[in-house]
Order: structure tokens, then sequence, then C-alpha cells
């Protein structure tokens, strides 16, 4: 009996280890920069997925870190059972395609470290760096007066990029930082967040190609701390910016950085491309408290299988309190191989247009004109379509 419980208990830790692997497959993002990622089909170049064979260089503070890795909020957590940035790449490349150098510690200086993490990515073709921030440093009482990465994992990146190696970043945080520099600095970027116990295989996954990353961002990242707040559903003010690009002092902008953020809510990238084609308004019409229904065909336009994050916002074009400039209201996750398409639908009930009255104390719908914003991103819209409720 006691044999057939050991069986039972190995048969359950497998199966929550799959799980975690999946739940922080869907977890990594990936944000890219200076055209370090493109699709396989047009892969001139482009750092990720990483080529068969590559020598790979594992650089930084949290490459190798288990306790970091889990993140924060962690009870009674065995991080000697966590699988590494590390242990992972090695686990798939081989140990002697994969060389380590830790090259500084979160806040400061190694003696040497930045030297030894220049001559690991002398002899490799990719260097890949774990940068962010120490699990206590994001959560419940973790509040920082600086977004930025700290001076020695900068001091750290300045000097990998001179090396003339392609580098991605592998940003480890529970927070959005300032990302300005390093995006600058990097060939792409990947955010892991705090990956958790599976956060090797994870990695391996994503950078390899046998997975296609999908995540989405939850929220804005800035350039800069200054513009905090940040958020896609800001409200407009009574000068809002002009958008023309013509020289206009006296509105709500910024005089150094433009207004919009580094990377904004609902972004993210993946190996291949989507196209949006037959934007349609089922319900160019409807009453108050009806139902609005809109489509749209999209296409995997590029040379793997991936998948599409559709979404919709609804903005209220003359509202008679004041509302957000856009809001949320459906996405849809479709999967589709190269050259294939879908028709995403959706339905959109009284409640997706309703705001709360303060005067009547109830949810309450304006009748006139709305504005349905369908796109990858909240900043990224395919396009724009009205609709009137009468």
């Amino acid at each position: 009996l006691g044999d057939v419980y050991k069986r039972q208990g190995v048969a359950a830790v497998l199966r929550f280890r799959r799980l975690f692997r999946l739940a922080e497959l869907h977890a990594l993002f990936l944000l890219g920069a200076n055209d370090g990622v493109l699709p396989a089909a047009e892969n001139r170049g482009g750092v990720l997925p990483l080529k068969k064979g590559s020598r790979i260089a594992l650089v930084g503070p949290f490459a190798d870190s288990r306790w970091d890795l889990i993140g924060s909020w962690v009870h009674f957590a065995e991080a000697g059972r966590t699988s590494t940035f590390l242990d992972g790449l090695r686990a798939r490349f081989g140990a002697d395609r994969v060389t380590y150098a830790r090259g500084c510690d979160p806040h400061k200086a190694l003696e040497g470290g930045i030297s030894e993490a220049v001559a690991a990515a002398a002899k490799s073709d990719v260097v890949l760096v774990a940068l962010g921030l120490k699990a206590g440093e994001s959560g419940e009482a973790a509040s920082l007066a600086s977004l930025a990465l700290p001076d020695a994992q900068r001091d750290l990146l300045e000097s990998l990029k001179q090396t003339g190696k392609p580098i991605v970043v592998l940003l480890v945080t529970g927070r959005p930082m300032e990302l300005a520099r390093e995006a600058e600095l990097a060939d792409a970027l990947l955010l892991t967040w705090y990956p958790g116990t599976m956060a090797g295989e994870a990695l391996a996954d994503v950078v390899s190609g046998d997975y296609n990353p999908s995540g989405r961002l939850p929220m804005t990242f800035p350039r800069t701390v200054g513009q905090i707040p940040i958020h896609y559903d800001m409200k407009s003010t009574g000068r809002p910016a002009d958008e023309s690009g013509k020289p206009n002092k006296y509105t709500s902008r910024y005089l150094d950085v433009p207004n919009s953020p580094q990377y904004c809510f609902g972004y993210g990238l993946s190996y291949t491309t989507f196209g949006y084609s037959d934007l349609r308004v089922l319900t160019p019409e409807t009453a108050v408290g009806g139902e609005v229904r809109v489509s749209v065909r999209v296409t995997n336009t590029g040379g793997r299988d991936g998948e599409e994050v559709v979404q919709l916002y609804v903005t209220e074009n003359a509202p008679t309190v004041l509302r957000p400039k856009k809001e949320l209201k459906g996405f849809r996750k479709v999967t589709l191989a190269p050259g294939k398409s879908a028709v995403v639908e959706f339905e959109l009930d009284r409640q997706a247009l309703a705001f709360w009255d303060t005067q009547s104390r109830g949810w309450k719908v304006n009748p006139g004109e709305y504005t349905l914003s369908l796109g990858t991103s909240s900043a990224d819209i395919a396009a724009t379509l009205p609709v009137s409720v009468k």
C-alpha cells in the first residue's frame, strides 16, 4: 500500500509541475526592441527565437537565483526545487552550449564581475541577461521611489552592449519599470515577471521557439516615473494633448518626453504576425439597453502557429459625466496556423456601455454616439467603428 501511495504522490507532483510550467509559459511576455524579434519566416538576423546550435551566454544576478524567481508572497516554498534560468537552458541546449556569469549583485558591483560577463559574451553567439528586482522589492510593503534598474545592473548591460553581441534582456520583476534605456540597448526584451518554480523550462520553451509567446501586458509601463499615474483608461483633460505633431505648448503634455508610455496596456509580441480585415458593426444602431455586436476577421500572416489576443475598447463620444477615454470591454484569444483566418465576434450587453450614475445611484446608459475600437493593444488600433444608441 505504501508503494501505491508513493506512486500516486509522484504522479501528482508531475501533474502539478506540468500545470506550473504551462502557467509560466502564459506569463512570459515578449516586448521587442530594435527589431530583434522577428517572425521565423522573416528572420533576417532576428535574435528570438534562438537559432539551433547557438552558443549562449547567460548573465545577470537573477539567472540562477532560486528565491528571487519564486517572487514575493510565497509561503512554505522549497527554493531548492526551483528550476532557474540556468537549469532550464542547460537542460535544453546542453551545458557545453551555455556559459554562465553572474556579472553583479542586484544592487552592487562584483569585483571582476563585469570582466567575467564580457568574457562569457565574447565566446557566445547571443547574450541573455537576467535583470530586475529582488522578490522583496515588489508586492506588499515594497514601495520604491525609483522604477529604474539599479546602477550596478545598468552598468553591466552597458558593458555587454559594447561586445557587439545580440542581447536579450530577461526582466524579473513584479511591477512596471522604466525601460527606455534598456529598450535602446537590447535587441529583444522578455518580461518574465517572477516566473516561479518552473522558470527554467518555461524560458527554454520560449527562447527555443517551441512555444510562441502570446502574453499581453495587464498594466502600463511608463517611459519615466514622472508620467505616473499613467494608464490606458485615463480621462480627458480640459486641454487635451495635440496629437497632430504641431507645437502647442499650452496643452496637457510633457516638454521632455512623449505622453505615451514605453509599453501600453494590452501590448505584447509574437513570433508570427496577424492581420485584421472585414471589421463590421453588425448592429450599427441599438436601443438603450440593447445589444451591440461587432466582428473582425483575423489572419495569421506569418510563418508559424500563433495566438492573437483581439481587444475591443469602447468610448462614449459625448458623455454627460467625465468618463475614461477608452475602456476595455472584451478580448478573445484565437489560435491560428500560418495563412489561416478566423472570424472573431463580440457581443456587448447593456453593462458594457453603462457607467455608475451618482445621482440615481445606479448603472446608466446614455443615448448618443459611441466609438468601438478593435486592435492588438490599447494603442495599436486596427479600426474604429461608430455605434448609435437611441
